[in-house]
């Protein structure tokens, strides 16, 4: 048996469920290796999803071998309440994952009076490029949007600029002042 598969066969015999159960509230008592993305909010339909009833059934399945006193069952169902288990956390990882706010795909340019919206401005913010030396990145993506093409001097209030990921990370969604995004790294 690999350790993995020992910790299972224990938590069989405790009457616990597998390891990630605790990340997905099945029960207060089970060990977690994944805590810290732990989030209340999880629906039930992401929390008990059927990686995780799965995992359930297999372990179930190993109580009744344990009863039996049929150990290679045990060791086979365990195993396989592990693969559902991780297969779980994947799934519920995924559904944090894709609940971050990330960074934004667009910016609607707002007044130069009030909030200073240029290109360079707009490159500098945190969440955009962090740097307002790239706003030739944001000017070459959304030239043909500007009042005047050739004038990268040019934005209108309203203006919605596209901002294009230029290291492969992740951007989504239209900009809102009421979230609050990672920072552009």
């Amino acid at each position: 048996m690999n350790s993995r598969t020992i910790t299972v066969f224990l938590l069989v015999l405790a009457g616990t469920v597998p390891l990630f159960a605790q990340e997905t509230g099945a029960t207060a008592n089970a060990p977690s290796e994944i805590s810290e993305t732990s989030d209340e909010n999880i629906p039930d339909s992401i929390r008990n999803n059927r990686y995780f009833r799965e995992s359930l059934r297999y372990a179930n399945l190993a109580r009744l071998a344990m009863a039996e006193a049929d150990y290679d069952a045990v060791e086979g169902y365990s195993a396989e309440a592990v693969k559902w288990a991780e297969l779980s956390d994947n799934y519920v990882r995924a559904f944090l994952e894709s609940r971050k706010p990330g960074l934004p795909a667009q910016y609607t340019v707002r007044t130069w009076k009030r909030e200073r919206d240029c290109l360079w401005n707009i490159a500098g913010k945190p969440w955009v490029y962090n740097n307002p030396r790239r706003w030739q990145i944001l000017y070459e993506a959304n030239k043909d949007k500007l009042p005047d093409p050739k004038n990268p001097n040019w934005l209108e209030p309203g203006i919605v600029l596209d901002i294009p990921s230029i290291k492969g990370e992740s951007r989504r969604g239209m900009w809102s002042e009421t979230k609050k995004y990672e920072v552009f790294k």
